[in-house]
């Protein structure tokens, strides 16, 4: 399986908060995703803003990153103004380090914090062109709740 960078960065000059989109945060890891190595997109169904802070997501990157065969990526789920220009422009939804598509992960992760984020879960599944019902999805997908 090749692992492709989406590319999605013509997009940003219309969205409103863009920087929400790039890999510039620090102590970010820049692992090569690979077939050689198991691919984790780590998934928080909130902004950014609200996500990037949250304690149980940082250790679980920083564990999994730490180990030399695994890749973890992280996803927030997009503000509506992006979200609605990734689907006018066919652009499935990708892992915010690497670029590359949720649908080309071992595993997608998702943490649930409230109730309130349970419809952001489907919405970013549809945006990733991951089918919501399991029997539906193409192997090795895997989903996990954390």
């Amino acid at each position: 399986m090749k692992y492709q960078k989406i590319n999605y960065r013509f997009l940003l000059p219309s969205v409103l908060k863009p920087a929400r989109y790039i890999d510039h945060e620090l102590n970010a890891y820049h692992k090569k995703i690979s077939a050689e190595t198991v691919n984790f997109c780590l998934a928080f169904p909130d902004v950014y803003e609200v996500g990037f802070s949250h304690l149980g997501l940082k250790i679980l990157y920083t564990i999994l990153n730490e180990e030399t065969d695994v890749v973890a990526d992280r996803v927030y789920a997009p503000w509506p103004d992006f979200a609605d220009l990734l689907k006018e422009n066919k652009i499935p939804l990708f892992g915010i380090e690497s670029g590359v598509a949720l649908k080309d992960f071992d595993v997608v992760g998702f943490t649930l914090q409230s109730e309130l984020t349970y419809t952001n879960v489907l919405r970013m599944l549809s945006l990733a062109e991951i089918p919501l019902l399991r029997r539906e999805r193409r192997f090795p997908i895997f989903s996990m709740l954390f």
